[in-house]
C-alpha cells in the first residue's frame, strides 16, 4: 500500500483557472489513475531543477496523501525519506566540503570535474545538460521505483517527494518518532522538503563556486601566455559555473510554484524561511556575477552583441525571479529586501547598467572612443614600463605562488579573511574616500564616488554652456541679417536653399534627446539591512547638477542611486537639414554653400561653422555625460560589492565559510591585488596607445588586444607591439611653421571691415567706431558680476574655431597643432601663444593678465585629408584612483598680454601640441588680478590671439603648403 502511494504522480496543470481538485484513484491493476482513466506518471515528485522563466503557467500536482494510513505507515515513509536525505547530506559534508584525497599541489587545485576523473561531480548527476523536468538525471527512471539510484541528486529528489507526502498527512495529528521523540508528521514533512531543496541547491553552489574560482584564479594562466586561449578557458569555466548556479536558482525558484497538493493546496515557497531566502538571494547573486564575468570576456573579444544578449536574458530571468520572491514574501508579511530581494534588485541594476554602457558606446575599460590623454606617448610608455607593469608582474607572481590553504585550514582561513578585509577596506577607501561611519555612506572627500559627482556636475554645466553658446551664435546670425537688411540665404551643393536664421534654429533643435532618469534610495542599508524607500526622478541632462541637489534635500544619496543615459538622435525639422544625416554633413555643406544677401559671406560662413562645431560638441558632451553616468553606476555596484565582501570577511563569519557552501572565497587576497594591478597596467597601456593615436592621428590596429590582457606578460607583449608600430610609422613628414594672427572681433565675432562696410562707403574712423560698439556689446553680454555686490569682476567670451574655416587656417596641411616657445625642437623659431590687447585707453596699463582656455572637442585633419574629432583630457582611469601627477596638463594658458602691439607681453607654451580647432575656446580677463588693476574694459576694441603652430603638408598640396607657410610667417613676424 505504501509503495503504491509513493508511486503516485503529480500532474502538471498549466491552464488557468484550475479545474476543481479531484482525488487520484487506484485502478484494477493497482496503478493510480485520474477520473478520466489516464494512468499517472509514477514516482511522486514535483518538477525540480527547471529554471523559472517568463511565461510559466501555474504548476499544481493533483495528488495528496489520503487519510486512513496508520502511524507506522508514515514512520516507514519517514525512515525512507531520511535515509535518502542523509545520503545527500553526507555527500556534501563528508566528501565535497572536506579535502579530497590529493597528494600534490597541482592535483589539489583541480576542480570536482577534473579531480579523480570527476567521480564526485558525475556521482551527483551523470549529465547536467539532460536533467529532466522532474529533476532526474539520465540513468534514473522514476518508473523503476523503489529501485535505488546511484546518483545523489535523484536520491535528494526522491527524499523531497517523500517529505512532501508526509507534509500532507491526514489527519493533522499524526506523529512519527524521531530520536525517541514524537513529532507531528506534517512539520517533519515540511522541514524535510525545505532541507532536501536546500541540499540540492547547496551542492550545485559548491560545484559552481569551484568552477568560478578556477575562472577567476590567475594561477592556471601561467601554462599558456596567449590571451585568447586564457579567455577561452575562462569562458569555459564560467559557463560550467553558470550552469550550476542556474540549476541552484532553478531549484529554489521552482519552489514558489510547486504545489504540495491537498484540499486547499500549498506551495513549497510558502514555507520558506530566512535560510531559504538568503540562499536564494546568494545563488542569484553568484549567477549574475558569473554572467557579468562571462559578458566581460565576450566584450574583451569584441563580441558586444553576445554580451548584450546575455545581459538581456539574465535581466528577464532575474525580473521573473524578483516577482516570485516578492509574492512569496508578501504572503508571509516578510520584508522583500531582507529576504533575498536586495540582492536581486542589485543584480537587476547591475545588468541594466552594464547593458547601458554598451549601448552608449563605452568600451570594455569604461572609456568613449574619442577620449585621448594629454600626456604624450613617451611619458605614458615610460610610466607603464617602469611602474605599473613592474607592480603587475610582482603581484601576479605572488598570486601564482599562493596555495589556497585556507580552503581547508581554519587558522589559515581566519588570517585570509583578515587580509581580505584589509584589501576590501583599501578598495572602499579608493571608492568612498575617508569614512566616519564605517562606509555606511560613500561620499567622502577624495573618493572616486565624490569625484564622479563633481565630474557629472561639470559635464552637465558644460552641456548647458554649449547650448547657451549655440543660442548666442544664432543671435549673431540674426544681427548680421538685420545689418544686411535682407534675408541671408545659403544655397547648398544639392540645390536646396535655406535661410541662415532658419538653418541656425534647425541645427540647435536637431539633436533630440531623452531625459536622464535618476533612481535613488533614502535607505541607510549596507551589509544586509533594510531598504527604506526608492524613487525615480527625470532630469534634463543640462540641469543635472541643480536637480540632483534638490533630490539630495529629500534624503536620497548619490552613492545609493543609479543614473540612466540619455539617447540622442539627429532629427531636424527642416527638410533641407534632414537630408544631411549628421552635424558633420551640415558642416561640410556649409563650406561648399553659396551665400547670398550677406554683407560678408565669409563672416556668415564662419559663424555658421562655429554653430556646427557647437552642435558636434553637444553630441560629444552627451556621450561624455553618458560615460560619467556609466562610471557612476559601476562605482555604485563596486561599492555594494566590496562592502558585502568586506562584511562577509568579518571574523564572526568564520564558521559560515567553513560550514556553509554558499560562502566560498572566490578570490583570495593575492588574486584580488593581482587583478587590480593588471587592470591598472592594462588601462594605462590602452591610454598609451591612444596617446600614440592622438600624436600621429593613426589608430593602432591591435588596440582591441589590450582588453584581453590576463597577465603581466599580455600587457608587456602589447607594449612591445605598440612600440614596433610606432617605429614602423616613422616620421610622417617634415613639419613647418604656420603662425596665425586671429582677431577676436574681426575673425570670430563678424566685426570685419568687409562685414561692417560692404560698399566701402564709410571712413576708417567710422568703421573703427562701429567695431568698438559691436565689441563692447559682446563684452556686456559676457560680463561676470559678484553675486553679493553686483560689481563686474571679469569678462569671459567663448568662441569656436574650425578647420573647415579656410580663411583662417591653411587647408593644405594636416596635424595642425599649437606650438610652444621653441617647441617642437625640430621646428625653429616657434613662439607659442601670445595675446595683444587693442584699446583706446591712455596711460600706462602694464601687461594685463588674460586667460585663454582650450577645451571641448578638438578637430584634426589627417594625412588623408579627413577631419577627425577627439576629446583630449588628462590621463585618468576608469574605476580606479588615478595616481598623482596626472593633473599637470592644463587646458588654460595664463598670459601676460601686450598692449597695442608694444611687444611687452610674455608668450606661453601651456597649450603646446593641442589642435588649432576646438569647440570651446574662451578668453577671460579677471579684474581682480593685480595685473589688471589699470585696465578699462570700456575702451577695449579687440583682442588678438597670436597662435604659432606647426603642420605637415598634405601629399598632394606640398607647394601650396609652402606658400602658406612663407606668407603666414612673413605676416606674423612683420608686425
Amino acid at each position: 500500500m505504501i509503495q503504491l502511494l509513493l508511486a503516485c504522480a503529480l500532474v502538471v496543470m498549466t491552464a488557468l483557472p484550475q479545474p476543481p481538485r479531484v482525488y487520484a484513484q487506484a485502478g484494477s491493476d493497482g496503478k493510480m489513475t485520474n477520473p478520466g482513466g489516464e494512468t499517472l506518471i509514477p514516482a511522486g515528485v514535483s518538477v525540480i531543477g527547471g529554471a523559472l522563466a517568463a511565461g510559466d503557467g501555474h504548476i499544481a500536482p493533483s495528488m495528496f496523501a489520503p487519510a486512513g494510513l496508520a502511524n507506522q505507515d508514515y514512520q516507514k515513509v519517514y525512515d525512507q525519506a531520511k535515509a535518502l536525505l542523509d545520503t545527500g547530506v553526507a555527500f556534501r559534508t563528508g566528501e565535497l566540503q572536506l579535502p579530497p584525497a590529493c597528494t600534490t599541489p597541482a592535483e589539489c587545485q583541480l576542480n570536482y570535474q577534473d579531480f579523480n576523473q570527476g567521480k564526485l561531480f558525475y556521482g551527483f548527476c551523470s549529465d547536467y545538460d539532460l536533467i529532466d523536468e522532474r529533476g532526474f538525471c539520465p540513468g534514473d527512471d522514476p518508473s523503476s521505483w523503489p529501485r535505488s539510484s546511484d546518483q545523489i541528486r535523484a536520491q535528494l529528489v526522491r527524499a523531497r517527494a517523500h517529505f512532501g507526502f508526509l507534509a500532507l498527512a491526514e489527519p493533522a495529528s499524526v506523529q512519527v518518532r524521531i530520536n525517541d521523540q514524537l513529532t507531528p508528521v506534517r512539520e517533519v514533512g515540511r522541514a524535510g522538503v525545505l532541507t532536501a531543496t536546500r541540499e540540492i541547491a547547496n551542492i550545485h553552489l559548491i560545484f559552481g563556486n569551484e568552477f568560478l574560482v578556477d575562472a577567476l584564479d590567475y594561477r592556471f594562466s601561467g601554462s599558456d601566455p596567449r590571451a585568447d586561449q586564457i579567455i577561452a578557458e575562462e569562458i569555459n569555466q564560467l559557463k560550467l559555473a553558470l550552469q550550476q548556479f542556474e540549476l541552484a536558482v532553478g531549484v529554489l525558484a521552482h519552489a514558489f510554484n510547486a504545489d504540495f497538493g491537498g484540499p486547499n493546496g500549498g506551495f513549497i515557497g510558502d514555507y520558506f524561511g530566512a535560510r531559504e531566502f538568503d540562499l536564494f538571494g546568494l545563488a542569484s547573486e553568484r549567477m549574475v556575477a558569473t554572467i557579468a564575468e562571462l559578458a566581460d570576456r565576450y566584450r574583451q573579444l569584441g563580441q558586444d552583441g553576445r554580451a548584450l544578449g546575455l545581459y538581456s536574458e539574465a535581466f528577464a530571468n532575474q525580473y521573473v525571479q524578483a516577482m516570485a520572491l516578492a509574492t512569496s514574501a508578501a504572503k508571509q508579511n516578510a520584508d522583500f529586501a531582507e529576504n533575498g530581494g536586495w540582492e536581486i534588485m542589485t543584480n537587476l541594476e547591475g545588468l541594466r547598467a552594464r547593458a547601458q554602457a554598451i549601448h552608449d558606446g563605452i568600451n570594455a575599460f569604461g572609456f568613449v572612443d574619442g577620449y585621448v590623454p594629454l600626456q604624450t606617448y613617451d611619458e605614458l610608455r615610460t610610466l607603464v614600463r617602469n611602474d605599473f607593469l613592474r607592480d603587475a608582474t610582482e603581484d601576479e607572481a605572488t598570486a601564482a605562488n599562493a596555495q589556497r590553504e585556507f580552503d581547508h585550514n581554519r587558522t589559515a582561513l581566519g588570517q585570509e579573511l583578515q587580509n581580505l578585509r584589509l584589501t576590501y577596506d583599501t578598495r572602499l577607501l579608493e571608492i568612498c574616500g575617508p569614512s566616519q561611519d564605517d562606509y555606511a555612506t560613500c561620499e567622502g572627500e577624495g573618493g572616486l564616488m565624490r569625484q564622479n559627482y563633481f565630474n557629472m556636475v561639470a559635464a552637465s554645466e558644460r552641456l548647458r554652456q554649449v547650448k547657451q553658446q549655440q543660442i548666442n551664435v544664432q543671435k549673431q546670425i540674426e544681427i548680421e541679417q538685420a545689418r544686411a537688411g535682407k534675408v541671408i540665404q545659403l544655397t547648398l551643393k544639392n540645390g536646396d536653399t535655406i535661410a541662415a536664421t532658419e538653418m541656425a534654429r534647425g541645427m540647435i533643435n536637431a539633436v533630440r534627446t531623452t531625459e536622464m532618469v535618476v533612481e535613488a534610495s533614502t535607505h541607510d542599508w549596507y551589509a544586509g539591512a533594510e531598504v527604506r524607500e526608492t524613487a525615480k526622478f527625470s532630469i534634463k541632462p543640462w540641469e543635472w547638477g541643480l536637480q540632483v541637489e534638490v533630490i539630495g534635500t529629500q534624503g536620497y544619496r548619490y552613492s545609493r542611486s543609479t543614473t540612466s543615459s540619455t539617447s540622442t538622435v539627429w532629427d531636424p525639422d527642416q527638410i533641407e537639414l534632414a537630408k544631411l544625416n549628421s552635424a558633420q554633413a551640415v558642416q561640410q555643406a556649409i563650406t561648399e554653400a553659396e551665400i547670398t544677401g550677406a554683407n560678408s559671406a565669409a563672416t556668415i560662413r564662419t559663424i555658421a561653422l562655429q554653430l556646427s562645431e557647437l552642435v558636434i560638441q553637444e553630441q560629444i558632451q552627451y556621450a561624455e555625460l553618458n560615460r560619467i553616468a556609466a562610471e557612476h553606476n559601476d562605482l555604485v555596484n563596486q561599492y555594494h560589492h566590496w562592502l558585502n565582501l568586506r562584511q562577509q570577511a568579518q571574523a564572526n563569519q568564520l564558521d559560515s565559510y567553513l560550514n556553509n557552501p554558499a560562502y566560498r572565497i572566490l578570490r583570495d587576497q593575492t588574486t584580488v591585488e593581482a587583478a587590480r594591478s593588471i587592470d591598472v597596467a592594462a588601462q594605462f597601456a590602452y591610454l598609451t596607445a591612444k596617446a600614440l593615436e592622438y600624436e600621429f592621428l593613426v589608430r593602432f590596429p591591435k588596440l582591441g588586444d589590450i582588453y584581453k590582457a590576463r597577465t603581466a606578460d599580455d600587457v608587456d607583449n602589447f607594449m612591445n607591439q605598440l612600440e614596433a608600430f610606432r617605429t614602423a610609422i616613422g616620421s610622417p613628414g617634415g613639419r613647418n611653421r604656420y603662425p596665425y594672427r586671429i582677431s577676436l572681433a574681426k575673425d570670430m565675432l563678424g566685426l570685419s571691415d568687409e562685414n561692417l562696410d560692404p560698399t566701402s562707403a564709410l571712413s576708417s574712423t567710422e568703421r573703427a567706431r562701429m567695431r568698438l560698439d559691436g565689441f563692447q556689446a559682446v563684452i556686456q553680454q559676457n560680463v561676470i558680476t559678484d553675486t553679493n555686490t553686483g560689481q563686474v569682476i571679469a569678462i569671459e567670451i567663448p568662441f569656436t574655431t574650425s578647420l573647415v574655416d579656410n580663411h583662417i587656417f591653411s587647408p593644405n596641411i594636416w596635424n595642425n597643432r599649437i606650438a610652444g616657445v621653441g617647441l617642437p625642437a625640430d621646428v625653429p623659431n616657434t613662439q607659442g601663444v601670445s595675446i595683444n590687447l587693442l584699446t583706446r585707453q591712455f596711460g600706462e596699463i602694464g601687461t594685463p593678465e588674460v586667460q585663454l582656455t582650450h577645451s571641448g572637442h578638438a578637430a584634426y585633419r589627417t594625412v588623408n585629408g579627413a577631419i577627425v574629432q577627439y576629446v583630449p583630457e588628462n590621463a585618468k582611469l576608469a574605476g580606479y584612483v588615478t595616481p598623482p601627477g596626472f593633473e599637470s596638463k592644463s587646458a588654460t594658458a595664463t598670459i601676460l598680454a601686450s598692449v597695442n602691439g608694444n611687444g611687452r607681453g610674455t608668450p606661453s607654451s601651456a597649450l603646446f601640441n593641442r589642435s588649432v580647432a576646438a569647440s570651446n575656446w574662451s578668453i577671460r580677463i579677471d579684474l581682480r588680478s593685480p595685473f589688471n588693476a589699470s585696465l578699462d574694459l570700456s575702451q577695449l576694441e579687440d583682442i588678438e590671439i597670436q597662435l604659432d603652430t606647426t603642420g605637415i603638408a598634405l601629399a598632394n598640396r606640398v607647394q601650396a603648403a609652402e606658400v602658406d607657410a612663407a606668407q603666414l610667417q612673413a605676416e606674423f613676424d612683420g608686425e
